[in-house]
């Protein structure tokens, strides 16, 4: 039996619901809480020795280790889709270029990394060791003390300057330039509702879009050696990174009409459309090198729902969803071809009346789907067992989407998907970061931490 967790962590998880159903039960004294834990823990023991019998081999984790495959999604008819068993093929395996151990998560993409320490103030070991030297030496702050008596000198660690140590970790050369190559996977877990792990990937797929663009497929030496050509490595260093101005001069017609081709190709054939303008009939092994391009970056896409987030797009004015096997929003396996489209009517069903279409774009909007059509959805309802009439605003681009969001109480909670959402968010935060100056001060907080290249131009990065 393997425990890949420890167990005074597991046994301290339940510490407060413990309390909770002593004072349920009108038992408030220490003795009554201390037999209670005791209890717990002689049965967490006996569950213990009751799964060791059950197999050769028992793995216990938050997350165990696993292998992820990359294969054809199935492209299926958000509405009415066809019905019958669903297939995939046994793919290749997902070898990311690097990811980061968390403590007790498992395993992390760069840009998942880089998104939870900002956003979550998660503490790495080596800030809590300066934090508790210098506590030890020193003595608490008077002013500004990590551990108040009020907490009963409990610290609840928040962050330092030590962080930049973190950053800078981050932003090494190799790192940095996997979160802005398009190609490796920008999330490779399913936590919670898997809302950010879709955001990730679909800025990695802007990225991609941008990099097929703009990448010198003439560079391509016309006898180059195949066994050799590395199509990734080749397509990061002539290639274009997306920088914010990038995505200003880009026509939302043209950025829409692209993205559908790439996250909707089913062969490398049909994303060389993104870069038509390339000569290299004359020389079979260049053609070859162009398609192994095109090839990794199909494997790409492919991966997004070969690891659980669904991507919803538009063909000929009919929106269509490609999935793998597994559906993290819904945390169901797609063994048919009805199963999605069954689960939110079956869900609907049970829940609070609604129209069938605004319980199913709340969950596009606040779950991890990766919509990418050109129109956008907004949703001021945190949870589908709420009432969605009129909580569910479809938008037909980004000014009727501003408008809807500017009749929004202020600070009030609101999520969104959708390409013309994606573009509203990344072009408002590029206003903002086009005030970054020196000459206003100190004050620029994010604005001075976002990366730029070599002329100064803002790089995107998840």
């Amino acid at each position: 039996m393997i425990l890949g967790i420890p167990i005074p962590s597991l046994i301290a998880y339940h510490q407060d619901h413990l309390k909770q159903v002593v004072s349920q039960l009108g038992e408030s004294s220490a003795a009554a809480r201390e037999e209670l834990q005791v209890a717990f823990v002689h049965a967490f023991r006996d569950d213990l020795a009751e799964v060791r019998g059950l197999a050769d081999e028992v793995l216990i984790a938050h997350t165990a280790r696993h292998l992820v495959r990359v294969a054809p999604p199935l492209t299926l008819a958000l509405e009415d889709p066809p019905t019958g068993p669903a297939r995939f093929a046994a793919g290749v395996l997902l070898r990311p270029s690097y990811s980061i151990r968390s403590g007790e998560n498992g395993f992390f993409s760069v840009a998942n990394t880089d998104a939870l320490y900002r956003v979550m103030r998660v503490a790495s070991a080596s800030e809590l060791a300066l934090v508790l030297a210098a506590v030890g030496v020193l003595g608490d702050d008077a002013n500004a003390p990590w551990f108040p008596a009020a907490e009963n000198n409990v610290c609840y660690y928040t962050e330092t300057d030590n962080s930049r140590q973190v950053f800078d970790l981050l932003n090494q050369p190799p790192l940095l330039a996997a979160q802005l190559s398009g190609i490796e996977p920008m999330a490779l877990q399913d936590l919670g509702s898997a809302k950010h792990q879709g955001e990730l990937h679909a800025l990695a797929l802007l990225i991609l879009l941008h990099r097929l663009r703009t990448v010198d497929i003439d560079a391509i030496d016309p006898y180059v050696d195949l066994d050799r050509f590395d199509p990734e490595r080749f397509l990061a260093e002539h290639s274009r990174p997306l920088t914010f101005e990038d995505l200003a001069r880009w026509p939302f017609a043209d950025l829409a009409r692209e993205m559908q081709i790439l996250v909707g190709a089913d062969s490398a054939e049909e994303l060389a459309a993104l870069n038509p303008r390339r000569n290299g009939g004359l020389f079979p092994a260049k053609q070859q090198a162009q398609s192994r391009i095109f090839r990794r970056a199909l494997e790409a896409v492919w991966a997004i729902p070969s690891l659980g987030s669904p991507i919803v797009f538009e063909r000929d004015g009919m929106s269509f969803v490609r999935t793998g096997f597994f559906v993290a929003p819904f945390e169901i396996l797609c063994d048919r071809t009805e199963r999605i489209a069954e689960h939110i009517e079956q869900s609907h069903a049970r829940g609070n009346g609604g129209s069938l279409a605004d319980f199913r774009d709340f969950h596009l909007a606040t779950g991890g789907f990766v919509d990418v059509r050109p129109s956008a959805i907004l949703t001021t309802a945190r949870t589908d067992r709420e009432d969605l009439a009129g909580r569910v605003v479809r938008c037909r681009d980004e000014a009727d989407l501003l408008a809807a969001i500017e009749t929004l109480e202020p600070y009030s909670f609101f999520a969104t998907c959708g390409l013309a959402a994606l573009t509203a968010r990344l072009n408002a935060l590029h206003a903002e970061l086009r005030q970054a100056m020196l000459e206003l001060g100190s004050l620029q907080d994010f604005r001075w931490q976002m990366p730029r290249d070599d002329n100064g131009l803002i790089l995107v990065v998840p």
